[in-house]
């Protein structure tokens, strides 16, 4: 019997028909994994166990994976992934596992050299700052030398494969002490990402992780009770990078807008400070480093790609309609960074968003991606608008 038809085979055991016509329960193949759990069907017969260790709910899935020769009789063999922390509100965009072979791009790096050699992280940056703080990096690795979990989809998983049920003893095998373990994982990762942020800005064992924290936490909450807590206890820091961010929510402060405008002005080449400064300016929407970031503008080219792109959003949200002319030439060109056409882009359009319906005889700044012409008079009687000149060449052929 091939695979395909055992899996239907098997299903067609285990199906709803069957427990229709006895009234019992369902029961899934093999030993329940440990005392309280029950068994529970999907929508295409599949059986799985549920029920909770440690208070925490833990699913184990069964999954036919094959048949094999045993001796003299064919065995039946099965893939058992075990799902754990589905309420303990883990990220859903954010994923775990051993690091692979070849890097992902995507692969975010935390700074601990021995964690990012064998841990393979992928979401959301702020919450990966959060949540891998120095403890939870440390259990991290634990896991994954010992019983290589992986974190997918906001739980923690952990799959054995090709396991033959009338052989596997969950008990004597100690998968009860690896979801124990599963557990005590998810539980290091969950909790509320913004408390982490708080102790991470107050006292994480590098500062690039401190200024980093304080920036996200920043973002998120803007001018809380919390926040102004926060920036008053760093006040005395000596390090820059956490007073410049602190900075931001205490504009309009004089101290605290001269202190951002040095910072933009005076950063030199892939300066972290100069980062801080220019991303405070883009979250918190800062009017008052305008000058500044236009003073960067027109010498942009020596900076590096990302913090072109970043110097791009951050006039995205403070830009006006004297920064147009600045910002289009970096919207075309044939060898240039996509990525920083598109900052351009997005920039030109947002200045424009802001400054509403133009006026009669008023110039309007079109859409990069639009090229035809670079700018377009208002659709009022008597207006005139730039021809696409491709759509020229169309009419007079």
């Amino acid at each position: 019997m091939v695979a395909g038809a055992a899996t239907l085979a098997m299903r067609k055991r285990w199906s709803g028909k069957a427990r229709k016509r006895t009234g019992q329960p369902a029961t899934a193949p093999g030993k329940a994994p440990a005392p309280g759990f029950k068994s529970v069907y999907d929508e295409a017969g599949r059986p799985s166990w549920v029920g909770e260790i440690d208070g925490v709910e833990v699913r184990v899935r069964v999954l036919f994976s094959g048949t094999g020769s045993g001796g003299s009789q064919q065995n039946q063999y099965w893939r058992i992934v075990t799902y754990v922390g589905g309420g303990l509100q883990l990220p859903t965009d954010f994923s775990l596992g051993a690091e692979g072979v070849v890097p992902s791009s995507r692969d975010f790096q935390t700074g601990d050299a021995e964690f990012d050699g064998i841990v393979k992280v992928e979401g959301d940056p702020v919450e990966m700052t959060a949540r891998l703080d120095v403890v939870t990096r440390g259990a991290i690795r634990r896991a994954l030398m010992q019983d290589d979990f992986r974190v997918v989809n906001g739980e923690v998983t952990h799959t054995i494969l090709n396991a033959s049920l009338k052989s596997w003893d969950p008990k004597e095998q100690g998968w009860v002490q690896s979801v124990q373990g599963m557990v005590a994982f998810a539980r290091a990762l969950s909790g509320d990402t913004n408390d982490r942020l708080e102790a991470n800005a107050r006292g994480a064992t590098t500062l690039a992780l401190r200024r980093r924290s304080l920036e996200y936490l920043l973002a998120r909450e803007g001018r809380s009770p919390r926040v102004q807590s926060l920036v008053q206890s760093l006040a005395t820091e000596e390090d820059k990078g956490i007073g410049v961010a602190a900075a931001a929510v205490q504009v309009p402060d004089p101290a605290a807008l001269r202190r951002l405008n040095s910072a933009i002005r005076t950063g030199t080449y892939a300066d972290e400070i100069w980062r801080i400064a220019v991303r405070a300016v883009r979250h918190h929407q800062i009017e008052g480093c305008l000058e500044a970031l236009t003073e960067r503008l027109q010498e942009m080219e020596h900076l590096e790609e990302q913090d072109q792109v970043l110097l791009l959003e951050a006039m995205a949200e403070v830009g006006g309609r004297e920064h147009v002319a600045a910002l289009l030439p970096h919207t075309k060109g044939l060898f240039g960074n996509s990525a920083v056409k598109a900052a351009a882009s997005v920039a030109v359009a947002q200045i424009q968003s802001r400054l509403g319906d133009p006026a009669a005889g008023r110039l309007t700044v079109v859409a990069p991606e639009l090229d035809a012409g670079a700018l377009s008079l208002p659709g009022e009687a008597g207006g005139m608008a730039l021809v696409d000149e491709s759509q020229a060449d169309l009419e007079e052929a």
